[in-house]
């Protein structure tokens, strides 16, 4: 079966803006925001079970337990890891739902820098369990009692995952993909990294499996990275020079295509084997969470967007859309390159430093901000103040080095002045 995306509906299901969502083993679905975690009935959409800053208040004697909650897992004993962010004096949790009668368990510790937990994931080698916390040299616990350190792994990430049937951690950073084998993990208390791989430019941010490959999404690119070979294919998602589109969100669909969402309503889904985009809508109105997310679950698939509703969508296609044709940018990172040294150029000549406060210590990409704004504005009338800055930034960090000299200068004799 296959399915078409302009047929996504909205329903009349709440959801709480800036939110994530974690599905659960037996089917049910999570929705957490910094201050809330709701458990769904999936089919029903009803609340089974809603934890907070209340629930587990009875174990301290202030509510400093719950901080903002940023991450969890699921490990197989039912029990759910919960880790926080911004709280110097919080402590993580290990809680138990059981009959939805929530109970504190165990609270842990990381040794990150600011104590936040923004990254957990379960881990299995052979018959034991683990969880990995942190984003910033991340712990390993033992899944059960006395859910003791195993070891510090020497890296950051801003995501990982587990490849499946094995004891490989896939991670990215920044642009940078690495596998870590923790196959002696207890006895040597240190990973052998087995791979690793340097894009040349993104920030990426999701991270998944598919079959025998890994597939990595930054901004406007998705990696696939094949496990067995390490042959990497890049599919470049909006050509466009001046968009605005930032995809943040994907997931793996029923039929094995692949489906990435852009918080500026753009929906994409490709055909994982043959590397090519299948099909392309935007929906209105357009997203504005704060995280973008998506979720295939057996005949259908789940959309966070706008009007804090669900959308939502069936696999119900006989036959593959097959009229799609990919379009030529009318301006690509092409055309702005043939038009740079003219760009920076007029900005040099044009510059008035006398209207401009010195002694801020500004990067180099403000400087260019501030004599580029007034052109992108009359260029893109419509866009807000900091799309505008968007723009900017997306052009300044394709400059060629030779042009970003100037800025580079600015920025350094750019003092603070003494008080």
């Amino acid at each position: 079966m296959f399915t078409d995306l302009s047929k996504l509906k909205k329903t009349n299901i709440s959801i709480p803006k800036g939110t994530h969502f974690y599905l659960f083993s037996d089917g049910r679905i999570g929705i957490y925001t910094y201050e809330f975690l709701s458990i769904y009935n999936i089919t029903t959409y009803q609340v089974e079970l809603t934890l907070d800053y209340k629930t587990f208040a009875k174990y301290e004697n202030d509510y400093d337990l719950w901080g903002e909650l940023v991450c969890l897992t699921e490990l197989s004993n039912g029990y759910l890891v919960l880790g926080f962010g911004r709280g110097l004096g919080l402590t993580n949790m290990i809680i138990d739902i059981k009959d939805n009668k929530p109970k504190l368990i165990e609270k842990f510790e990381i040794k990150n820098g600011d104590y936040c937990c923004r990254r957990i994931i379960r881990f299995n080698m052979k018959e034991k369990e683990y969880f990995i916390a942190g984003d910033y040299s991340p712990q390993i616990f033992n899944a059960n009692k006395p859910f003791n350190e195993i070891a510090t792994l020497d890296i950051s990430i801003s995501e990982m995952i587990q490849i499946k049937d094995s004891n490989l951690l896939a991670y990215i950073n920044d642009n940078k993909f690495s596998l870590l084998d923790l196959s002696n993990i207890e006895k040597d208390k240190q990973a052998k990294e087995i791979k690793r791989i340097t894009f040349n430019k993104g920030n990426y941010n999701k991270l998944l499996q598919y079959k025998d490959e890994v597939i990595i999404l930054d901004k406007n690119l998705v990696q696939f990275i094949n496990l067995k070979n390490y042959e990497n294919i890049c599919v470049e998602l909006n050509k466009e020079f001046y968009s605005l589109s930032h995809f943040s969100a994907m997931c793996v669909l029923f039929n094995g295509q692949l489906l990435v969402w852009s918080s500026d309503g753009e929906l994409i889904k490709i055909d994982i084997d043959k590397k090519e985009i299948i099909q392309k809508i935007n929906i209105e109105p357009k997203a504005n969470f704060y995280n973008v997310q998506c979720l295939a679950y057996k005949d259908k698939y789940l959309l966070f967007a706008d009007e804090e509703k669900l959308y939502e969508i069936n696999y119900d296609e006989k036959d593959e859309i097959k009229n799609y044709e990919e379009k030529e940018p009318k301006y690509s990172l092409e055309s702005f390159k043939k038009e740079e040294n003219n760009i920076v150029k007029k900005i040099i000549e044009e510059k008035d430093l006398k209207e401009q406060g010195k002694g801020y210590c500004r990067p180099p990409y403000v400087f260019y901000d501030i004599y580029r704004y007034k052109s992108l504005q009359k260029k893109f009338p419509m866009y807000k103040e900091n799309q505008i800055f968007c723009l900017s930034m997306k052009e300044y960090n394709n400059l060629k080095e030779e042009n970003k000299k100037f800025f580079i200068n600015l920025s350094n004799n750019d003092k603070i002045p003494p008080k």
